[in-house]
């Protein structure tokens, strides 16, 4: 899809055709659909990445999500991930969720 989206060689009017029957068959709401087929229209398939990671970091907030990404030098064991994540969600606000990766 990626190779697709960014292949200048494909005519608009394929490209456009394409997405509306794959949109279709995936049921998407109609207002992704029309964002979609206006991002085919006017040759912006391009920036859908980019559009989509936008977009789950606004969704992310909004949910209100907090990211917080550990990196150690050696695995931790249960006991210190779980000591971890009560240290950091002390920082939170009560409507905040934890989103921890290590």
């Amino acid at each position: 899809l990626n190779q697709f989206c960014k292949d200048p060689t494909i005519k608009r009017h394929i490209k456009i055709r394409a997405f509306t029957d794959v949109l279709e068959k995936l049921k998407f709401t109609s207002q992704a659909t029309n964002m979609l087929l206006v991002m085919a229209e006017n040759n912006r398939l391009n920036i859908l990445p980019k559009v989509i990671a936008t977009f789950e970091k606004i969704m992310v907030s909004h949910r209100g999500e907090v990211a917080c990404c550990v990196t150690t030098a050696k695995a931790i064991d249960r006991a210190t991930e779980r000591e971890l994540t009560s240290a950091l969600e002390a920082f939170l606000e009560p409507d905040q969720k934890l989103n921890l990766s290590l």
